[in-house]
C-alpha cells in the first residue's frame, strides 16, 4: 500500500513537472498559490510577467538549465523587482540591495569567493532568492524549509553537501535572512550579523587604547546586567522566603496577600530593574577589565543573589516585627512589611545606580507610587493594606534603609570566591612575570589577571 501511494505521488509530481515545463512545480506553486493570494499581486498576469522576465534574464546570461527553479528568478531584473515591491512594500528594498541583487551584495560576493561550481550556478544567490520568494504568502508560517531550499537550487551536478554548506554560510552572513522555526525567511529588520559587523567596524584602528576601550565598554554591560539580575532575582527570592516563612510560622498565615505580592513585583521588577540593566558603567576602567561573563555571572552573582534575598526577607520580617511590637494591628503590620520589602529593593537599586538619572527616576517614581497606593484609603484596602501613620512609615523605611545599607557593606566583608563556572580559577599573579614556563608567577594579593 505504501509503495502504491508513493508511486502515485511521484507520478503526480512528474505530471506537474511535465505540465509546467520548463518551470519547476515549486516555482509555479509560489507564484500561483502563495503570491497569488496576496492583494498586491495579480495571480495570472503577475505570474506570467514574472516568468517572462525570468526567462529573458536567463537568456541574457546564456544560462542553461533543465528546469527553471525558484532560485533562478532574477530579482535584480527591474520588472521582477517591481512586481515584488508592489505587494511586499518599499521596506524590502534594503534587504534586496544588501543581500541579493547588487554585484557587491552578500550572496553574489559569496558566489565569487567560492568560485567553481558554486559561482557557475550562482548557488548562494539562488539560495537567498529561494528564501526571499518563500517569505511572502497567506500562511502564518512563512519562509523556506530546508527541503525547499534544496529544491530551489538543486540540479544534476550539485551535491546536497555543497548546497547545505553554502546555505549555512549565508545564515551567518546575510543581513536580512534569519532561521525562524526551521524556516529561512527575509524580514525588513536586520539580524545580528549586521549588528555585529557594524560594531566591529566601529574599531577603525589597531591601537591598544581603542581595543581596551571596546573591551571595557562590553564588560561594563556585564557589570550592569549582573547588578540588575542580583537585585531582581535576589528581591524575588527574599519575597518568597518572607512569604513562605511567615506563612509557616504565623497562625494567620503570611502578612502579604497575593495582590500585595503582585504590587511588589510591579514596583520593583519593571522600571527599576530594567533601568539598572541599561545604566552606563559605574566603575573604573581598571576594575572593568576584571569583569566579563565568567566573573560577572559566576559564583559572585550567586553570592549577591543570596545576600540580597536574605536582606530583603530580613527587611520584611524586621518591619513586621517592629510594627507588632509597637502595638500596631496585624493588617497595618502587613502594610509595614510591604513598605520594608519594596523599600529595601528600591534602596539597593538606588545605591547601585544613583549616578544614573534613569535609575534614580525609576526608583523614586516607584517609591512615590508605593506611598500613593499605601496612603489612599480605597486603593490601600483594594490591595489588602491600611494607610500608615508616622510610626508605621518610620518602622518600614527604617528596616528598608538598614537592608539597603547592609547590602554593599556585606558584599565587601564576605569572601568572594575566585572560582568561575565549572571551577575555573581566576589567577592572582605577579604583573612583572615575564611569561616563561620555567619561571612561575608569584601570587600577589589584589592583582587579578585573566
Amino acid at each position: 500500500m505504501r509503495a502504491n501511494g508513493l508511486f502515485r505521488l511521484l507520478t503526480s509530481y512528474r505530471e506537474r513537472m511535465a505540465t509546467g515545463f520548463p518551470f519547476h512545480p515549486e516555482l509555479v506553486d509560489i507564484l500561483t498559490n502563495r503570491w497569488g493570494s496576496l492583494s498586491g499581486f495579480q495571480r495570472t498576469r503577475g505570474a506570467l510577467r514574472t516568468l517572462a522576465h525570468t526567462v529573458k534574464a536567463l537568456a541574457q546570461r546564456h544560462q542553461k538549465a533543465l528546469l527553471i527553479h525558484p532560485g533562478d528568478v532574477a530579482l535584480a531584473d527591474p520588472g521582477i523587482r517591481g512586481e515584488v515591491i508592489r505587494f511586499a512594500g518599499e521596506s524590502f528594498k534594503a534587504a534586496l540591495n544588501a543581500d541579493i541583487i547588487r554585484p557587491d551584495s552578500i550572496a553574489p560576493t559569496e558566489d565569487k569567493r567560492r568560485g567553481g561550481i558554486v559561482e557557475a550556478n550562482g548557488l548562494a544567490t539562488g539560495l537567498a532568492t529561494t528564501s526571499f520568494l518563500d517569505s511572502f504568502g497567506p500562511d502564518k508560517v512563512l519562509g523556506a524549509s530546508a527541503a525547499q531550499m534544496l529544491i530551489g537550487v538543486g540540479r544534476p551536478g550539485l551535491s546536497r553537501g555543497v548546497i547545505e554548506d553554502v546555505r549555512d554560510s549565508l545564515e551567518s552572513s546575510l543581513w536580512y535572512m534569519r532561521l525562524d522555526g526551521g524556516r529561512y525567511r527575509f524580514t525588513t529588520e536586520p539580524n545580528l550579523n549586521k549588528v555585529i559587523l557594524e560594531r566591529e567596524s566601529a574599531i577603525t584602528d589597531d591601537r591598544i587604547e581603542t581595543i581596551i576601550d571596546a573591551i571595557a565598554e562590553g564588560r561594563a554591560i556585564w557589570a550592569s546586567v549582573r547588578d540588575a539580575i542580583a537585585v531582581l532575582v535576589g528581591g524575588n527570592l527574599g519575597e518568597i522566603a518572607f512569604t513562605v516563612g511567615t506563612g509557616l510560622l504565623l497562625r494567620r498565615g503570611s502578612p502579604l496577600n497575593a495582590r500585595q505580592l503582585l504590587l511588589v513585583n510591579l514596583l520593583t521588577d519593571m522600571l527599576p530593574a530594567m533601568a539598572l540593566a541599561v545604566q552606563p558603567g559605574r566603575v573604573t576602567p581598571e576594575s572593568l577589565l576584571r569583569e566579563g561573563p565568567d566573573v560577572s555571572l559566576g559564583q559572585p552573582l550567586t553570592r549577591d543573589i543570596l545576600l540580597r534575598g536574605g536582606l530583603t526577607a530580613g527587611a520584611g520580617m524586621g518591619a513586621w516585627l517592629g510594627g507588632r511590637m509597637t502595638g500596631i494591628t496585624a493588617d497595618r503590620a502587613g502594610t509595614i512589611a510591604l513598605v520594608g520589602i519594596v523599600g529595601a529593593q528600591l534602596g539597593q537599586t538606588l545605591l547601585i545606580g544613583w549616578r544614573s538619572p534613569l535609575v534614580a527616576a525609576a526608583s523614586l517614581g516607584s517609591a512615590a507610587a508605593l506611598a500613593t497606593v499605601t496612603q489612599t484609603p480605597g486603593v490601600s484596602r483594594l490591595f489588602g493594606g491600611r494607610p500608615l501613620g508616622p510610626v508605621g512609615w518610620g518602622i518600614g523605611l527604617g528596616a528598608a534603609a538598614a537592608a539597603s545599607v547592609a547590602a554593599p557593606l556585606a558584599s565587601r566583608l564576605l569572601p568572594q570566591s575566585l572560582a568561575g563556572p565549572g571551577g575555573a580559577q581566576v589567577r592572582r599573579t605577579d604583573p612583572s612575570w615575564d611569561g616563561r614556563p620555567g619561571n612561575p608567577p608569584k601570587p600577589v594579593p589584589g592583582t587579578i589577571t585573566p
